[in-house]
């Protein structure tokens, strides 16, 4: 029993001797190198030298020790390298003892380590997977191969003294292999454990030095002491070693605005266990501040305990910076009034502002992703146009153009649209920008200008025409009427004449209504109820449209009052209702309604008026309508859609005159199919206006522009009733007139009448007459107003610095008040052309008798 305890003590000290050598390398963290390798081989070799020296000795000359086992476990564990070396260390060191057993004891010696090589080939060397149970059978072989070489060399007497060996060597080899296999797998968990966290430390410290945002470790303190920083923190201006010198730099340099509240954040995120979250501004080591985010979690051993929190601060001062820009560029994209879509390559929608979708009626997630042609797209342009605009853009060239789209609800609308290239750093066009502006109110207002530039232009040239056609008219009506007084009453060629004069009168007529289209007629306007008006011309309406036809009467109530003459008012109402009629030849309702209306500056631009107040007209029929084309032309003089000898074309330009003199807008609304509606606008009177008592006022429009009403006094009309003979006393009358053919008719009618009459083709004429010595004393002066040189007006100033108190009677083609304004006279009397004979000497015999 002896043996036991002195095997045990061998055992022992390999176990101690592999303690030492566990201790020595437990903290390698890399792979040993050949260098290594050869010292970890003279290592176990000394241990198992030393293995030797502690033997035991079971019979003279014969000893046992755990050689065996170190040198099978280095094989295994360690590798060829060291296990040669401790073999050739070991060989040699049992040569050197010598004896009889020396050739068993270095067998054993090659052939323990040979067995640990076999195993570890066998195992791939993948050592650190062994099982106990390998370890058990590797001591049982060892300690068997030790026995059966020991037999070998004694003899069946001295064997039977140590047959007690049989049982106990293997058992102990085992248990001596399972511990010292345990101790080195485990100091190889160790090794492996701790290279890994070297090479993640190692990979850990390369990556954060690598990386722009700061990375660090802090303690679990108040002040949050750094353990670790990244180099990046030089780009706050300080270096790793100031940081990490300084525990309370990193509170030093928050923003006092934020310091307490960064704080208080930190305590309550890391004392919940939650990820910290924070943003704060920070001190640069220049004084400057920037805005830090700052991301951190704590970080646990295994068992669970809080050990460091590790974070990332990163400078998002450029980043805040360019939101901040973003967000100011957004805002103003979406609040233009100016529809604003940017599209990808195809054209699809990426993003729209609020005026896009105002004006399409699209909310923004319904036009997202989708393209213009299923959205908006009205087929109003041809494929040329589509083709035209891609080709320019794709070419990297701006576009701008005017198009017809379409709105959600159908309506289609004009707009003007520039589209802008976007490209990305390559050149390569990504997106598109499209800036839109809705044109069509504008458009609609510019051809409403057009057509109320071509009617005042129209206008002015029925005015000269029915200027020139009255001095014509004047002479054929004054010549048939000084022939009807010389040829007898009952003779056919007194018939032809009455034939002629009422020829010219129907002319007078017609020469009357282009007057009033072009705003020069004399109006009796004054304040008017239009409900008044409305009621006494229905009655008159009422014999002159069909039966088939309803008439439906809808006057607005407490109704304003307006300024008008309510003769032409009723006429107006009258050619509106024939033409109404007209349109509905099987039948329909004709509805005549007033109503106040506010017109805003929108609705004002659409009907062409000053924004105000308006007492409001409205004339509505059921009848065919009209199109676009027709629609454009119908106060257009002469310019009718009738048959031939149904209307003379001056119905509605009438009434566009007369509604244009005193200040009021008439507008049209009509479509094929769907009826006509004119409404006429006029403007409200004051009603410091209404209440003061004033009789009728001349006015006239003579601008064709802004229409203002003018006041026109100082011309009295001369219309004399019929009747009563006319009484003349021989008096002087001077007639100035540039036209031969109306001074002649008119010399010979006054003259025919008794008076003294001399003439003069111009003021100048006139003035070396009256200048003569032998003309007698003129009495009365009958002038044109417009003649080439010396106007009427001035030749009348003229005369009467050389004769006191004379009498002027002025005559014009052009109306009173159009003269009136164009020469801005005070006093005077007028009679207009063409006028008939009696006309004109009743005109003379009131002048000279007023």
């Amino acid at each position: 029993m002896a043996f036991l305890g002195e095997f045990a003590q061998n055992a022992a000290l390999l176990l101690a001797a592999a303690v030492v050598v566990d201790l020595f390398t437990r903290r390698t963290t890399s792979r040993l190198g050949r260098r290594g390798e050869l010292l970890l081989g003279f290592l176990i070799g000394a241990l198992a030298i030393g293995a030797m020296l502690a033997r035991v000795e079971v019979e003279p000359g014969a000893y046992l020790d755990t050689r065996g086992i170190l040198l099978v476990m280095s094989g295994l564990f360690l590798g060829a390298l060291p296990t040669s070396v401790a073999v050739a260390m070991a060989v040699a060191y049992r040569l050197a003892v010598g004896g009889a057993f020396a050739p068993v004891g270095v067998a054993f010696i090659v052939l323990s380590a040979l067995l640990g090589l076999a195993w570890r080939e066998m195992r791939q060397r993948k050592v650190e997977e062994l099982h106990v149970v390998e370890f058990v059978v590797l001591g049982t072989l060892v300690g068997a191969m030790q026995l059966g070489l020991a037999r070998s060399q004694f003899d069946d007497e001295t064997w039977q003294h140590l047959r007690y060996l049989t049982p106990v060597l293997p058992v102990a080899s085992a248990a001596a292999a399972v511990f010292l296999g345990w101790l080195l797998q485990d100091r190889l968990h160790r090794a492996a454990t701790m290279r890994a966290l070297a090479e993640r430390e190692k990979s850990f410290r390369s990556l954060t030095e690598q990386v722009p945002a700061i990375v660090y470790r802090a303690a679990l303190d108040e002040q949050s002491t750094t353990l670790y920083v990244s180099p990046a923190i030089q780009r706050l201006g300080y270096s790793v070693e100031t940081w990490t010198a300084s525990p309370d730099l990193w509170v030093a340099c928050l923003h006092p605005e934020d310091r307490e509240a960064t704080l208080e954040r930190l305590q309550e995120q890391r004392a919940c266990g939650d990820a910290v979250d924070i943003t704060y501004r920070f001190r640069r080591a220049d004084g400057t501040y920037r805005i830090l985010h700052d991301t951190a979690q704590v970080l646990h051993d295994d068992a669970g305990e809080p050990l460091c929190l590790q974070g990332l601060m990163v400078d998002i001062t450029e980043q805040r910076d360019a939101e901040a820009r973003n967000a100011l560029q957004a805002a103003a994209l979406s609040a233009t009034v100016d529809a604003i879509a940017i599209t990808d390559r195809e054209g699809n929608f990426q993003w729209v502002n609020p005026a896009f979708c105002a004006l399409t009626l699209y909310p923004a997630q319904e036009a997202l992703g989708k393209n213009p042609r299923d959205l908006i797209k009205s087929n109003r342009q041809g494929r040329e146009f589509y083709e035209r605009m891609w080709n320019t853009l794709l070419a990297g060239q701006v576009w701008s153009g005017e198009l017809i789209n379409r709105k959600k609800d159908g309506t289609e609308y004009t707009e003007e649209q520039t589209i802008t290239p976007v490209k990305d750093a390559q050149g390569e066009i990504t997106h598109f920008i499209a800036i839109k502006r809705d044109i069509t109110a504008r458009r609609a207002l510019e051809l409403q200008l057009q057509q109320s530039q071509r009617i005042e232009a129209i206008g002015r040239l029925a005015g000269g025409v029915a200027h020139d056609f009255n001095n014509l008219l004047t002479v054929i009506s004054g010549t048939a009427e000084v022939a009807l007084a010389q040829v007898p009453p009952d003779g056919e060629l007194h018939e032809d004449l009455r034939t002629i004069k009422q020829a010219s009168e129907r002319g007078a007529r017609l020469t009357r209504q282009l007057l009033a289209f072009s705003r020069q007629q004399v109006l009796e306007v004054k304040v008017l109820d239009l409900n008044q008006v409305v009621r006494e011309v229905v009655t008159l309406i009422t014999r002159v449209i069909s039966e088939q036809v309803t008439i439906a009467v809808q006057p607005g109530n407490q109704l304003w009052k307006m300024m008008g003459d309510a003769g032409q008012l009723e006429q107006v109402l009258m050619n509106l209702s024939v033409n109404a009629r007209d349109a509905m030849p099987e039948g329909g309702t004709l509805t005549i309604s007033t109503e106040n209306v506010v017109l805003d500056a929108e609705a004002a631009r659409h009907v062409t008026v000053q924004p105000g107040e308006y007492v409001a007209l409205y004339v509505s029929d059921t009848g065919h309508g009209m199109d676009a084309v027709t629609r454009d032309r119908i106060f257009e003089p002469f310019f009718t859609t009738k048959p031939a000898g149904k209307g003379t074309g001056l119905g509605l330009p009438t009434a566009y005159g007369i509604v244009r003199q005193i200040g009021g807008s008439i507008w049209v609304y009509s479509e094929p199919g769907r009826g006509t509606t004119f409404k006429l606008f006029f403007p409200r009177v004051p009603e410091d206006i209404v209440e003061r008592p004033s009789g009728p006022t001349k006015l006239s429009a003579v601008n064709a522009g802004d229409v203002p009403l003018v006041r026109a006094e100082g011309l009295a009309a001369h219309t004399p009733a019929a009747g009563g003979p006319l009484v003349h006393k021989g008096e002087t009358v001077l007639v100035v007139e540039d036209e031969d053919a109306i001074r002649r008719v008119a010399v010979k009618v006054l003259t025919m009448r008794g008076y003294r009459v001399l003439e003069a083709g111009s003021g100048e004429a006139a003035l070396a007459l009256v200048d003569a010595a032998d003309t007698p004393q003129v009495e009365l002066l009958i002038t044109d107003m417009v003649m080439p040189g010396m106007t009427g007006p001035e030749l009348a100033a003229a005369l009467h610095e050389r004769i006191p108190g004379l009498r002027v009677l002025f005559t014009s083609g052009y109306s009173r008040d159009a003269v009136a304004q164009q020469f801005g006279l005070e006093g005077g009397h007028f009679i207009s052309k063409p006028y008939g004979l009696e006309a004109l000497e009743r005109a003379v015999r009131a002048v000279l008798d007023g």
